[in-house]
């Protein structure tokens, strides 16, 4: 048996674009169009007021994308506010290998 779960129930996964910023130029990018060298972020304060509307849809795991979100300056600060609230798992989402 694996010690790896796969939830692909779409209904209880939750995608944050941290921020539109990035660093990379993947050739393979599918987001071209939304990314720039000079983003913006959402703010932790937006993110922690958005929990309970995540929680009472039915969220129970959440996927950090973007742009590149571990560029976003309080990511350390999302991540533990996220495991905090009791997400099944938190998941990031960079494209680049």
């Amino acid at each position: 048996m694996s010690k790896f779960r796969y939830d692909l129930n779409a209904k209880t996964v939750c995608t944050m674009l941290l921020t539109n910023e990035c660093n990379v130029t993947c050739d393979f990018c599918v987001a071209e169009d939304f990314v720039s060298k000079n983003g913006c972020f959402v703010s932790l304060s937006d993110i922690e007021s958005n929990i309970p509307i995540i929680k009472e849809g039915g969220g129970q795991f959440v996927t950090l994308s973007g742009g590149e979100p571990t560029l976003h300056p309080d990511f350390v600060d999302i991540t533990k506010l996220l495991k905090g609230n009791d997400f099944g798992g938190v998941c990031v989402d960079n494209w680049f290998f």
